[in-house]
């Protein structure tokens, strides 16, 4: 029998239209064109026809792959229908890009090959208009970027799906995906799933050893992934922003890469009985491993020993227990459990090392620490941790660093034998503390910023600090407002805050009186002010006092040794009432109310002096002013008196010797200087003066001359 009626009975054909394409026959309208597009010979293509845009045939033969990149970039595609399941596999980049295709039909399709080339080409990739897949005979995804960008698609069907071999980006960005039927998953690829953010399908990833990098990234509506019962790692950002889930199960998971279940805001609780290592975030910019997790009240991890990065708990808010007894190693991390507010009970093991910021504003946290192992404790690491109530003793630790303890509020007590540096602020606000023993420490740093921050400033139960080798308190603050301390022991430390600026070092020390330090080489502004009780200093090194820098100090009786001061600045000795004589003899300067009702002193000495500033302001604050029982005052090098009431009111005055004296006052007429001085003293200064006043004399010395009866002794020049 011919051919024609071997295929033909009464002019039927024996074929059956069994594959549908939509829109592309003006690209495809031959079998030889469609031929090629799928990878099989031209023969086997029977019946085709063209209707409309659309083709349709009859595929003979069995079973075929459709060929890579068969119809990749066709635009016009809108639908490709395998009536009779015939195509077993599909190759890489076949429908990429396909924009107008809403729908396949492969009933038993097998396996499909994403993009071999890491392109972000995948097979279905950039499908914008397909809303739903149905491949209930596909087992195996291989490759990349298989469904990426597929922002329409809603259904995803493929029940015995279970392996993603050597996949990525399998389904990543399709924001519209609702519902994913698979099998149980074997395997996964790096973020397969990611941006799917209204995925609402449950998984069971029970077969997954591993668990890769950002597999279900920001798929906020995911509600469980059942029990990992096979997985050991957690990798990069797999679970990263899946707020829809309630509780996690993986009891046999070792290890957690970083941000693995950053802002699982959910989650109230994680187990992991199996854990030893939490990778933190690694690149620090605040995506924690657990952080944002604002629901977790608890975490139990017993056999976790490490934890590395940052941020891996930050902000936890409802975290109330963390349970990890053996973790001992918190290394290279920055605020691990930072800002975990509500953080009451913490189980750790004796830390070897510590990271910034760890445990920051952790300001309920009641339980003790055993730092007896850790080298140096970093920057903010208690941070205002206001009822930690013990640290044990800091037996290897040299340093301490920057507000490492402060707003401790509850510690009572620190040992710290080797600690030799201590860090601006690290014991700010430590108000239980009564006693301060560092036997090693030589130096302390004050606080740089000029904020009222001192390293032990606000200590309000310290009543003692002792440190036999220190000798160096820098920059402001370090002491301040303490008002209990009455004993500091420093015998070999000579310089108090800033060598030329802002020191406050002891300022407002009011009860301080037992001060052992030795000889001082630098006292910078207000380095001792309002020091009330303190009655000795020893200035033998000094060679410039500043601003403020014992004004108040009532009760301060002796200073040993000025002989290298040159330079005394304004209110450096203010109200000090209870000093009887001064002396510097290399003196050459003298700010404004340095000595400002300083009562009790009788004799100034300054050989060298030669300028005096008296009150810038006019407020009658001069620079003696108010030495009611001075009696001389001898400068034979001064020539110069700058503004108001240098000697106002020094009511028992009888000489003043300035036998150089050439400027008197901010003008030549009366500027206070001897406003209310003794009637009758003597006053010695340059003949320069007898005329300085349009012919006449000073106005300054016309006062004292007339009013108060001085005597003038015009010197010669």
């Amino acid at each position: 029998m011919s051919g024609l009626l071997q295929n033909t009975i009464f002019g039927k054909s024996n074929y059956k239209i069994n594959t549908y394409i939509g829109g592309i026959a003006t690209i495809i309208n031959t079998p030889a064109l469609l031929a090629s597009k799928l990878g099989i010979t031209e023969n086997r293509i029977k019946l085709f026809r063209i209707i409309n845009n659309d083709i349709e045939c009859a595929i003979i033969g069995g079973s075929y792959t459709i060929a890579p990149n068969a119809f990749s970039n066709q635009n016009s595609l809108t639908y490709f229908n395998d009536a009779e399941g015939l195509v077993k596999q599909i190759n890489s980049q076949a429908f990429f890009n396909c924009i107008n295709a809403v729908s396949y039909n492969f009933p038993n399709v097998e396996v499909i090959i994403g993009d071999l080339t890491v392109a972000a080409k995948g097979t279905f990739a950039f499908n914008t208009s397909l809303t739903t897949f149905s491949a209930p005979s596909l087992i195996t995804i291989k490759s990349t970027y298989t469904f990426h960008n597929c922002t329409s698609l809603i259904n995803f069907y493929a029940p015995l799906l279970i392996n993603f071999e050597s996949t990525s980006y399998t389904f990543n960005s399709c924001t519209k995906l609702t519902t994913v039927t698979t099998g149980i998953l074997n395997s996964l690829g790096q973020s397969d799933f990611a941006n799917c953010v209204n995925l609402a399908s449950n998984f069971d990833l029970s077969n997954l050893l591993l668990v890769p990098n950002y597999a279900f990234l920001n798929c906020e509506k995911i509600p469980s992934f059942g029990i990992l019962e096979s997985a050991n790692t957690i990798e990069i950002r797999s679970f990263f922003g899946c707020k829809g889930i309630t509780s996690f199960s993986a009891p046999k998971v070792s290890y957690i890469n970083q941000s693995a279940f950053h802002k699982c805001s959910g989650v109230t609780e994680y187990n992991f009985p199996e854990v030893i290592t939490i990778e933190g975030d690694g690149s620090n910019n605040g995506f924690g491993t657990f952080q944002e997790n604002i629901a977790m009240t608890s975490f139990i991890a017993p056999k976790l020993t490490t934890i590395t990065k940052s941020y891996t708990f930050t902000n936890n808010i409802a975290l109330t227990t963390f349970y990890a007894p053996q973790l001992v190693n918190l290394n290279a991390t920055n605020a691990t459990f930072s800002g975990c507010t509500e953080l009451v009970n913490l189980t750790i093991g004796s830390l070897n090392s510590l990271g910034q910021y760890d445990f920051a504003n952790c300001i309920n946290l009641i339980s003790s620490f055993d730092l007896s192992k850790v080298l140096s404790i970093p920057n903010y690491v208690f941070f205002n941790c206001r009822k930690i109530p013990d640290f044990g003793m800091l037996k290897l630790a040299k340093s301490i660093g920057i507000r490492a303890f402060s707003g401790c509020w509850s510690v009572t007590n620190f040992i710290t034998p080797e600690v030799t540096y201590i860090n601006e602020a690290a014991f700010y606000d430590c108000k239980g503390v009564i006693e301060y023993n560092f036997p090693n420490v030589t130096i302390i740093e004050g606080e740089n910023s000029n904020n009222g921050f001192g390293t032990f400033q606000g200590n309000t139960s310290m009543i003692s600090f002792i440190a036999p080798k220190l000798s160096t308190i820098t920059k402001t603050y370090a002491f301040a407002n303490n008002s209990a301390l009455k004993t500091f022991y420093a015998p070999l430390c000579n310089q108090f805050g800033t060598l030329a600026g802002y020191s406050y070092c002891f300022y407002n020390c009011n009860n301080l009186s037992d001060f052992t330090v030795g000889a001082t080489t630098s006292i910078g502004i207000n380095a001792f002010t309002n020091c009330q009780s303190i009655t000795y200093i020893d200035l033998s090194l000094v060679t410039t006092l500043y601003d403020g820098a014992f004004e108040n100090c009532f009760k301060l009786i002796s200073i040993n040794n000025l002989n290298n001061v040159t330079t005394i600045k304004q209110n450096a000795f203010n109200n000090c009432k209870s000093l009887t004589t001064f002396s510097g003899n290399q003196v050459k300067y003298i700010g404004s109310r340095a000595f400002w009702n300083c009562s009790n002193i009788t004799s100034y000495n300054f050989p060298e002096l030669e300028t005096i500033t008296g009150d810038i302001s006019t407020n009658g604050f001069g620079t003696f002013k108010s030495n009611i029982m001075l009696t001389t005052f001898t400068a034979p090098k001064l020539t110069k008196i700058e503004y108001w009431d240098a000697f106002s009111n020094c009511t028992n005055i009888e000489s003043i010797y300035l036998p150089v004296l050439i400027t008197l006052g901010s003008t030549t007429a009366n500027n206070n200087n001897f406003f209310n001085i003794k009637k009758g003293c003597t006053i010695t200064v340059s003949s320069h003066l007898k005329t300085v006043n349009s012919g006449q004399p000073d106005g300054d010395l016309v006062y004292a001359s007339t009013t108060r009866e001085a005597n003038i002794i015009y010197a010669d020049a």
